[in-house]
This record gives structure tokens, sequence and C-alpha cells, in this order.
């Protein structure tokens, strides 16, 4: 988690708070937790979103010009 939050220039505390907010949101849990100092994982739902968002951010990235809020 630390090196996760590092790489998102945030504090673990923060990554963790935010993925917990994320999980409650969507009824799922994304990750399954581990011992202290032992690697997570994602859940298979968890996998499943992270899938979605890679292809969201692909189809995005092949749209002409920029991404507009609606309304």
């Amino acid at each position: 988690m630390r090196e996760a939050a590092q790489a998102l220039g945030v504090h673990p505390s923060t990554l963790i708070k935010k993925i917990n907010e994320l999980e409650g949101a969507l009824g799922h849990a994304l990750i399954e937790r581990a011992e202290r100092g032992r690697g997570m994982r994602p859940t298979p739902f968890g996998a499943e979103v992270a899938q979605a968002v890679r292809t969201a951010i692909a189809g995005s990235s092949n749209r002409a010009g920029p991404l507009r809020s609606p309304g």
C-alpha cells in the first residue's frame, strides 16, 4: 500500500480511506486484505473493476478532443 500511495503522491492512510469509501459506494470489496507486510491482491470483483477502468481509459484516449463535463 505504501508503494501505491507513494506512486500516487498521497499518504498511505489517505489511499486506504479512499479505497474504503469506494468499496462502500460499490458495495463490494476491491482488495483482499493481508497481514501487515504481506502483499494484497484484488478480489474477483476488484479485478473486474480494474479491467473496466483500463478499458475506459484506453477508450477515452482514442476520442478526438478534450473530455467535457455534462451539462
